[in-house]
């Protein structure tokens, strides 16, 4: 981080400039420092970045607005992420966080079935589309995707108690 901040300050024009603050805000969202985050992915959006560094640019900007709780505006940042990077199961899995997390079921359902239908094999995207067709009243659909986290994940916990509750509300069980 010091060392990027040097460069950029020292060299702000050059076109690696445009590179240095993306890993500098890359660092800055594993360390959990968002303000700092976003801060650089709006400079690189300022900076004239190739077409690549736009797209990982907007990527950059949601993660660190998503960990900040800024919910509405990372929605808009990985929906222009998406239009260029359509199978990135890992965007599609926060879209449909924060779709959940703001009690839209429907679209929430919509972006983890996408990131299955991406990667059938990914157990977490099974687990997270069977969490929201729970929530969302379709008990069979649940059913069958815990059905294929526990496969995928045997070791999983979370998905075998997904597929528990799943199966007991399917015969007429309660919560």
């Amino acid at each position: 981080v010091d060392e990027l901040q040097a460069f950029v300050r020292k060299q702000p024009l050059l076109l690696e400039a445009v590179s240095a603050r993306q890993f500098l805000g890359a660092a800055y969202v594993k360390l959990q420092r968002w303000p700092e985050a976003i801060e650089q992915a709006r400079l690189v959006l300022t900076m004239k970045p190739t077409p690549t560094e736009r797209v990982e640019a907007w990527r950059l900007l949601a993660d660190a607005l998503f960990g900040q709780e800024s919910l509405d505006e990372a929605l808009t940042h990985y929906r222009l992420y998406l239009q260029a990077r359509p199978n990135d199961v890992a965007a599609l899995t926060q879209v449909g966080i924060i779709y959940a997390a703001t009690n839209r079921l429907a679209d929430a359902v919509s972006a983890f079935r996408r990131a299955v239908d991406v990667d059938p094999k990914n157990g977490n995207s099974q687990r997270n589309l069977a969490t929201a067709l729970l929530d969302s009243g379709d008990r069979a659909g649940a059913v069958d995707h815990a059905r294929q986290a526990v496969r995928l994940r045997p070791g999983d916990r979370e998905a075998a108690l997904l597929l528990e509750q799943a199966l007991a509300l399917r015969q007429g069980g309660r919560r």
